[in-house]
């Protein structure tokens, strides 16, 4: 039977530590490396482009950790950037990416949307029975948080700079605007989702937000919004990355031991 560490990180990582051991797979829960066939790391491989993301004793940049391992291991993660694969590839270490998978994907991007949506209510005020929500970024968590979001607020506003996402609504209260009409869209929104990490706010935009509206980016793009507007408009901000691994780590943690099993047993 393969070897298999379980890298520490977030609690997704002890959930799948927890579930490959009941189903009886030959895993540890360890904070260095040790010699294993199998490596399964926290999601996002890397938050910089430098380091590995997780909980090792001592940090490790991406190019020590890949010199440390075997050419016979397969290391398991997701998210991994351009680079990474690069110097994956030029290593000769095997990797699967687990958010390549599009069922992954879908689960994930579902549970992005229930943890923000627990965010909101315990974030804001007000209730969101009568309020309308602009929501940048229409690609997989987009989707979930219209799903969710949809029934309980009055009106969603969506911007995506590919409107053949468009065609994709089925709700009679969600509305789909162009760039030109986003000035008049935040002026009448208390509440604003930003899943783009390619969406810069303009600082001209910021007269146009309602005076203690709040926003919630769950990208990890730190330049989005400028902090310094934010405070001048009297904009709330919240920054809400890794909801999953936060809001629901068994069942984030299961979903992608579920699928690595699968992998093991060539299914």
């Amino acid at each position: 039977m393969k070897s298999i560490g379980v890298i520490a990180g977030d609690l997704r990582q002890y959930y799948i530590y927890n579930h490959l051991k009941s189903q009886n797979y030959n895993a540890e829960y360890i904070y260095e490396l040790s010699d294993k066939d199998i490596y399964i790391l926290p999601v996002p491989f890397t938050k910089d482009n430098i380091s590995v993301n997780c909980m090792l004793k001592q940090p490790m940049s991406i190019l020590d950790f890949i010199r440390n391992m075997s050419k016979k291991s397969t290391l398991y993660s997701g998210y991994f950037t351009k680079d990474s694969k690069e110097l994956l590839n030029n290593n000769q270490i095997k990797y699967v990416d687990l958010m390549e998978n599009p069922y992954i994907v879908s689960e994930n991007s579902y549970l992005t949307a229930e943890g923000l949506l627990s965010k909101v209510i315990q974030s804001v005020p007000f209730s969101l029975k009568n309020e309308n929500i602009f929501l940048i970024g229409y690609g997989n968590c987009g989707q979930k948080i219209v799903d969710l979001f949809n029934t309980i607020c009055k009106s969603i506003y969506i911007y995506d700079i590919d409107s053949s996402k468009y065609s994709l609504n089925k709700y009679k209260n969600v509305f789909y605007i162009s760039y030109s009409d986003i000035p008049n869209t935040l002026n009448k929104c208390s509440l604003i989702i930003n899943t783009s990490p390619d969406f810069i706010m303009n600082k001209n935009r910021y007269i146009y937000t309602k005076k203690e509206s709040f926003i919630f980016d769950i990208t990890s793009n730190p330049n989005s919004f400028n902090t310094d507007e934010l405070k001048t408009y009297h904009i709330n901000y919240f920054t809400c990355p890794g909801i999953p691994g936060n809001c629901s780590p068994k069942t984030a943690g299961d979903i992608l031991s579920d699928y690595i099993i699968k992998q093991l047993e060539g299914k």
